[in-house]
């Protein structure tokens, strides 16, 4: 147990061996969960075009108020058994990739449902649970080379990890031959691609290196407006958020470059006892409904991917959660 959880812990059985503390102070309302979601993350974390259903407790708080995909899905499983044995509110909050783990410190949120890699700077920060999806780097090419001087060769969404470590990953496979020395030296020089004109290069007919994106769905559009030759992402996003996008043809990449694991992330820090022990809870209701067959894992992934099968690499990773089917 890390040390974070452990002060977790502590605070809460501190809680409950000290009632009189309590003393004639008027009942309190009810507990808050603040849930982060996000809009643009399909097929993970998204805003559904219409509420999914009416009933909260016929799937959980998160689907009732219009939001989807798979990681909503292992969340809304966890929140809505809580609730059967307890009462407490969930107040979905909307987040983007750039704010998330900001809002998550500062406690403006408790829970973090979106495709957030497993990293060393994130675990040092926040709680995790174990890892609940196993996805990868890729990247989507332009079928030819567009004609618009001020394009940009790679494009990604701003703080995730294909910034961080998938442009170094593909890289370093080979790919983008043409574009390698430009982009090594500018993958390296973090200040020089972040203060060049966003919109058009100072040099007539040369194309701008690098440029980070709010969301997703600002990212596609540029691709398929031809501003953009490479969009590097998660390969489920990349494939989902463009096949949404009308008249937009691109090109696969043949491989994932690396392996991403997903968590929940959870405030591990300055946490009121009663709130605490609801985030504790939620820890071990995630344990029992995904290590456990059945597993929620495989209710999420059919419920996100209906007629699909998983990779051999994912069918391996949920294998390794929750053994055999």
């Amino acid at each position: 147990m890390s040390l974070r959880l452990r002060r977790l812990a502590l605070s809460v059985l501190m809680s409950l061996a000290l009632p009189g503390l309590s003393g004639g102070a008027a009942p309190a309302r009810a507990a808050e969960l603040v849930v982060g979601v996000r809009a643009d993350a399909r097929p993970f974390s998204f805003r559904a075009s219409a509420p999914v259903f009416a009933d909260p407790a016929a799937g959980g708080p998160l689907r009732a108020a219009g939001y989807d995909g798979y990681m909503v899905r292992v969340c809304d499983g966890v929140l809505a058994e809580m609730r059967r044995s307890q009462g407490f509110e969930v107040v979905p909050r909307l987040v983007d990739a750039a704010s998330r783990f900001e809002l998550l410190r500062a406690g403006e949120i408790d829970i973090l449902c979106d495709p957030a890699t497993i990293t060393r700077a994130r675990l040092d920060e926040h709680l995790a649970s174990g890892p609940i999806y196993l996805s990868g780097i890729t990247f989507a090419s332009r079928p030819s080379v567009p004609r618009n001087p001020c394009r940009t060769l790679v494009g990604f969404v701003a703080s995730t990890t294909a910034e961080a470590e998938g442009l170094g990953a593909v890289l370093r496979a080979g790919e983008w031959p043409a574009f390698r020395d430009i982009l090594i030296h500018f993958a390296n020089n973090d200040e020089a691609w972040r203060s060049a004109e966003p919109a058009c290069p100072q040099q007539e007919g040369r194309a701008q290196p690098l440029r980070a994106f709010p969301t997703h769905d600002a990212l596609a559009e540029a691709f398929c407006n031809d501003e953009v030759i490479y969009y590097v992402g998660d390969i489920e996003i990349v494939t989902a958020v463009l096949g949404a996008q009308p008249d937009c043809r691109w090109r696969d990449a043949l491989d994932t470059y690396t392996d991403d694991r997903y968590a929940i992330f959870l405030r591990g820090r300055d946490v009121a006892p009663e709130k605490a022990a609801l985030l504790l809870e939620f820890l071990g209701t995630l344990s029992r409904r995904t290590l456990l067959r059945p597993s929620l894992l495989d209710e999420a992934f059919a419920g996100t991917f209906p007629g699909y099968r998983p990779s051999r690499k994912l069918s391996l990773f949920f294998w390794s959660l929750r053994g055999r089917e």
